[in-house]
């Protein structure tokens, strides 16, 4: 996704959140993309569900690398903002 924000110029990119997935915050940020990362909680909670209930389409979505950069804690943790 990094790539394709660099590729089509798109210079201001809004992120829910960076705990359960760590995308290129740096790489963008370094490429002149402005990023604004919410450290939202209700979007942490969705994207941490998605990830323990869809493991598979999870790791399909992001080309098979979850395993290097997902982080995935017991499901009955509460993330504080």
């Amino acid at each position: 996704m990094s790539g394709a924000i660099i590729q089509f110029g798109i210079k201001r990119v809004v992120i829910g959140e960076d705990k359960n997935f760590k995308g290129n915050i740096d790489f963008l940020r370094n490429h002149g993309v402005y990023v604004r990362l919410l450290d939202d909680k209700a979007c942490k909670h969705l994207m941490h569900a998605f990830i323990a209930e869809k493991p598979d389409l999870w790791d399909k979505d992001i080309s098979g690398n979850a395993s290097a950069n997902v982080i995935v804690p017991p499901v009955n943790t509460v993330f504080q903002k």
